[in-house]
């Protein structure tokens, strides 16, 4: 005989209620630790990535080697002999190049005042190296690689980017240059240098990288070639800034550049101050950055660069006038000063970059380099990563563990939920037996209800973890108790093993729930209504 539906449905809805307890005390508590379970695991997994981002990133296979000051005369030497063949086979390495450290003064952005230090490295236009800083899927690199060996542009980080107020969409970045050498010996001013590309790192927490030649022609040109700096464009020995204008506009848009090119004629040919300079406008190739073009206004009269600066401003004043718009695409670029060193100059390296193929052999490479050269390796972050992996194993092993309490916790708060009631109920139980409710009807009733709560509370303590998560607990707890400097955008939360997680706590709930029904239902009803053990 079929129980009739009005009361199964009216039994149901009773057992609901009493199984979820007054004011759903029980799913409170069943929400509670199924959000302390998730908020573990989606911590250790978003912590996981985020070190294995900072260990395992593009340069990790790049070590270092300090070349103290007296060894500088030897470091040619040293790479010729770490570049032979049968070494690198020995000690599984690719390549070694030199590279120099070096600190430049940039003014902030739309500051003629604020000046602050950028931190930089040298990278050899060919080494391998530059594949890695070139690369968009992994450093989110933007922009152009170096052009050759003699590029002047800079490869700049976001960092450098925040620092200095800039944007990605920024073509030039504007160094601080020293003009002392003219007798003002506080005197600066900025110049705008080409931003080759953006990416997200580079190696040794440098802000930018460039080419030796830049460090050669920015640093070294003053004291050995007794030239002064040559990106000084009021050097006296460069006169070209004195009688010409150059500007770079930013668009590739042809009917703006010869919008802006007409504004430019106009301005000279309908200013009575500068009517009679008659200069010629014609555009040049780019030679400065990544897009756009070039515009060269030549005098036919030697000014002095003052003068020069003056026709800019006014010229400069009246494009914002007429389209600010086109004005805002315009940037006065200058000539430069660049040369050859003398013969036997030689740059002198900070250090020497090896580039492994596995990290098997490093410590061995290391003794080696220590005997032969009396000079220490820099192995930090091959030691790192292997902590990386110890600490990895230790906090998956401990995800784990948690994982287990949490589904232990949850089946034997939902069993015991279950049983109780049963066991309080079971003359009921009994009565309903011998009037014809079924042991199966019982345990699809009892089923449904007790999944039902704890689907229930899975779905709230997951809403609840991925607001708190996504929304910087964890990032605002490690900034509360940690010095470690961290990044804005990393929630410190991924909630990877979650969904795999629920669908194990279903499924052995649902076989848990199952087992106790039928051993708690499998009586007769006179069992039931007495209380007799079987």
């Amino acid at each position: 005989m079929e129980t009739h539906p009005d009361f199964k449905r009216l039994f149901t809805q009773k057992e609901s209620i009493a199984l979820t307890g007054k004011n759903y005390t029980n799913v409170t508590k069943l929400i509670g630790m199924l959000t302390f379970a998730f908020l573990v695991i989606g911590f250790a997994n978003g912590s996981l990535t985020y070190l294995n981002q900072k260990v395992n990133d593009a340069f990790v296979k790049w070590i270092t080697l300090k070349i103290p000051g007296g060894q500088v005369a030897k470091v040619y030497d040293i790479e010729a002999t770490l570049n032979t063949t049968d070494l690198k086979e020995k000690y599984k390495y690719t390549e070694v190049n030199t590279y120099k450290n070096y600190y430049l003064p940039f003014y902030v952005k739309n500051t003629t005042d604020s000046i602050l230090r950028g931190y930089g490295r040298s990278f050899q236009f060919d080494e391998p190296l530059v594949e890695k800083v070139f690369d968009a899927e992994n450093n989110e690199f933007v922009g152009q690689h170096f052009q050759d060996g003699e590029d002047i542009g800079l490869v700049l980080t976001k960092d450098f980017l925040k620092k200095f107020g800039y944007s990605e969409t920024d073509a030039f970045v504007q160094i601080a240059v020293d003009t002392s050498t003219l007798g003002n010996p506080s005197a600066s001013m900025p110049v705008p240098i080409p931003i080759r590309a953006v990416v997200k790192s580079l190696p040794g927490a440098s802000q930018m990288a460039f080419t030796p030649y830049f460090y050669q022609q920015h640093s070294v040109q003053r004291y050995v070639a007794k030239k002064g700096r040559p990106f000084n464009p009021l050097h006296h020995s460069l006169k070209v800034n004195d009688s010409q204008l150059f500007y770079h506009v930013n668009t590739t848009n042809k009917q703006l550049i010869s919008a802006i090119e007409s504004n430019i004629n106009y301005f000279f040919t309908h200013t009575q101050k500068y009517a009679h300079l008659s200069p010629t406008i014609r555009p040049e190739p780019n030679e400065y950055v990544n897009e756009g073009e070039n515009i060269k206004i030549i005098f036919y009269e030697r000014m002095s660069f003052e003068t020069i600066t003056a026709i800019h401003n006014d010229l400069y004043d009246f494009l914002q006038h007429a389209n600010q718009e086109q004005a805002a695409l315009c940037q006065r670029v200058y000539a430069h000063e660049l040369g050859d060193l003398p013969s036997n100059y030689l740059l002198s390296p900070d250090y020497l970059s090896i580039n492994l193929l596995n990290a098997n052999r490093v410590r061995d490479l290391r003794d080696f380099i220590r005997t032969t050269y009396q000079l220490e390796i820099d192995i930090s972050r091959i030691e790192a990563l292997e902590n990386y992996h110890l600490v990895a194993f230790l906090t998956k092993s401990l995800a784990m563990v948690l994982l287990g309490f949490s589904l232990l916790s949850v089946c034997l708060y939902s069993n015991n939920l279950l049983s109780s009631h049963l066991k309080k109920i079971e003359m009921n139980l009994g009565t309903f037996k011998a009037f014809g409710l079924s042991e199966k009807e019982l345990q699809q009733i009892y089923i449904t209800i007790m999944l039902t709560i704890v689907a229930a509370a899975m779905i709230i303590a997951l809403a609840i973890t991925c607001l708190l998560g996504y929304f910087g607990l964890f990032s605002t707890v490690l900034q509360l108790f940690t010095e470690t400097k961290l990044e804005a955008e990393q929630t410190y939360f991924l909630p990877n093993y979650i969904v795999l997680s629920c669908l194990l706590i279903m499924g052995i709930s649902y076989m848990s729930i199952r087992y106790i029904i039928k051993k708690n239902l499998h009586k007769t009803p006179g069992d039931l209504i007495y209380g007799r053990e079987t």
